[in-house]
């Protein structure tokens, strides 16, 4: 067996590394605690208070999840995050178990460095310490990862051992059924055999259909969801979202997309990684990895860049399922202590302003910027108090905002599933609210400047301002909610 040297990070002391990881799970419990919901977390929290067979943004093994949880400990800020810790204990596991296969005489050391550089990416930091799909996704990816690549490094021994295939497959199955960007993976496996030669024979063998069959048989509910709501999400995820009908690209969109990208993964991560696929050295199962993960890099990339080109709005951590079956690999690759340190230090720093800025005061307040966004994940508790207040006021009303986060936003803090959005964005919301249902009612309706109450306005007859809501912090006046009662819903058929 060849073993990987250690590296320069992996040959420090195995106490200094457990003080950084310890470092970032205490900073991940601060976000556990003082970072109220943001607007998408609330979202997925109100489709696991509605349980369907799927939903409009994504598949449904998430929503699910929140659902049961809540059904456990209630609804509270702890039920909103626990799967992240439980996803942080899953992908601790795996770095171990690889951490035995790559360097099992300094596997202790290996696996803490891993955990470090994974969690000092600020990109792995946030996305798994928030309550958005991806901390699930990415545990998922990362166990059939596994699976398939210990079923590789068998197959390359004459041990076929196909219960790890089925695994595997099991595995990739829930990832896709979390998020569609899953199916990254199913096409680097796909890639994976059809490229090496070794591996070809698998073509032939009815279990790598059987796999396939499993991974697509745990889709049964999506598709049924959307062939019954006339493939709604299908329709959203490769049509509705795009921008422009033809290509128009503009290079400063690219440029943003790698910038951001490269900011979210760590710009001290970047060389380790990229001196990862130049590396001869390892030992099979490292090897391996290093094959598939470099696929799975490349085909996600790719995919993101081609979505530059037909469609707008996209952001640079949208390529989140490109790095973590590379990231831990880079505990081998890191050449120097300093470029270590220097990656979490950054990592901590890009982590800290997100927090400050969802759960202090926006930066932009700080810089004296002006912002008509920044302030949507503050004084929840206050906001939800007056619009409570209204609706006492008037009890057969129903609640709405003009955007649908901060729908659920609100529907959060006053404890309500009930919360609609009434906005030209389709959501599920759309799917959720019965138009027919509610004509002639009235409703409280929470508008903020950056959605404002135009579009509502027209599903009333009439619209009455009732007061402005102002939001303010550490003496900084962030920006202001209104507070509207529109009366005779009719759904846009008002005359």
């Amino acid at each position: 067996m060849i073993i990987s040297a250690p590296s320069p990070v992996t040959r420090q002391p195995v106490l200094l590394l457990q003080a950084v990881v310890g470092f970032f799970i205490l900073f991940k419990l601060a976000y556990f605690i003082f970072l109220p919901p943001i607007g998408d977390e609330a979202y997925y929290w109100l489709w696991g208070q509605r349980p369907e067979l799927s939903y409009f943004d994504h598949p449904p093994l998430h929503a699910w999840l929140l659902g049961l949880v809540s059904h456990v400990f209630g609804w509270n800020m702890f039920s909103l995050r626990v799967l992240t810790l439980c996803s942080l204990g899953g992908t601790a596991w795996i770095f171990w178990l690889w951490a035995k296969r790559i360097a099992p005489e300094n596997n202790h050391a290996w696996c803490w460095a891993a955990l470090a550089i994974y969690l000092g990416s600020p990109l792995f930091f946030v996305i798994g310490s928030i309550s958005f799909h991806d901390h699930l996704l990415i545990v998922l990816c990362l166990a059939s990862g596994h699976f398939f690549l210990t079923f590789a490094e068998q197959w390359q021994s004459g041990k076929p051992g196909f219960g790890r295939l089925y695994l595997a497959a099991l595995f990739l199955g829930l990832a896709v059924l979390t998020k569609y960007n899953g199916l990254f993976l199913a096409i680097g496996y796909l890639l994976f055999i059809v490229i090496h030669a070794s591996f070809r024979p698998l073509l032939r063998r009815w279990q790598t259909y059987a796999a396939g069959a499993i991974s697509i048989g745990l889709q049964a509910p999506v598709i049924y969801w959307n062939v019954v709501n006339r493939f709604a999400s299908f329709r959203f995820q490769s049509t509705n979202r795009l921008q422009q009908s033809a290509i128009d690209l503009n290079p400063g969109d690219l440029y943003w997309v790698v910038f951001t990208g490269i900011l979210a993964l760590s710009i001290f991560l970047v060389i380790p990684l990229l001196r990862l696929y130049y590396r001869p050295d390892g030992n099979e199962f490292e090897r391996l990895a290093r094959f598939l993960s470099g696929l799975v890099l490349a085909i996600s990339t790719a995919v993101i860049f081609s979505l530059v080109i037909f469609a707008g709005g996209i952001n640079g951590y949208w390529n989140d399922l490109a790095y973590p079956l590379a990231v831990p690999l880079t505990a081998s690759t890191f050449g120097t202590r300093v470029t270590f340190w220097l990656h979490i230090v950054f990592g901590a720093l890009l982590s800290l302003i997100f927090f400050v800025d969802f759960a202090v005061v926006p930066i932009s307040a700080l810089l004296g910027l002006p912002s008509t966004t920044d302030y949507s994940n503050y004084d929840w508790p206050h906001v939800a108090a007056i619009v409570a207040s209204a609706k006492a006021e008037n009890p057969q009303s129903f609640l709405a905002a003009t955007r649908y986060t901060t729908a659920a936003q609100l529907a959060f803090a006053i404890h309500d599933p009930d919360v609609t959005d009434i906005s030209e964005r389709p959501t599920e919301f759309s799917i959720w609210f019965d138009p027919a249902a509610h004509l002639g009612q009235s409703a409280i309706i929470l508008a903020a400047p950056f959605i404002p109450i135009d579009y509502a306005r027209t599903q009333f007859r009439t619209v009455t301002l009732l007061q402005n809501i102002e939001i303010e912090r550490f003496g900084y006046q962030l920006g202001s909610y209104q507070l509207y009662r529109g009366d005779g819903y009719c759904g846009g058929t008002c005359r």
